[in-house]
């Protein structure tokens, strides 16, 4: 399994919610949390770090957010 750390591309601010560049979590998946399984990995993960439901305001694609392959 692989470690793949998925970040917030640019500042954002969505009915209230504000995501700021550089905020990350670590997700530990075989391929790619965002684009497999509907991005659950990366949905839940940041929920859990940053109390944030992605899917839930849209930004759950890859054209927001920047997935980088750690190990």
């Amino acid at each position: 399994m692989a470690y793949w750390k998925v970040s917030v591309k640019q500042t954002y601010n969505v009915n209230g919610i504000c995501l700021i560049r550089g905020m990350f979590v670590e997700v530990k998946s075989f391929f790619n949390p965002v684009a497999t399984n509907y991005g659950y990995a990366a949905q839940k993960a940041f929920a859990k770090i940053h109390g944030v439901d992605l899917r839930k305001i849209g930004m759950l694609t890859l054209s927001m957010l920047e997935v980088e392959k750690i190990r």
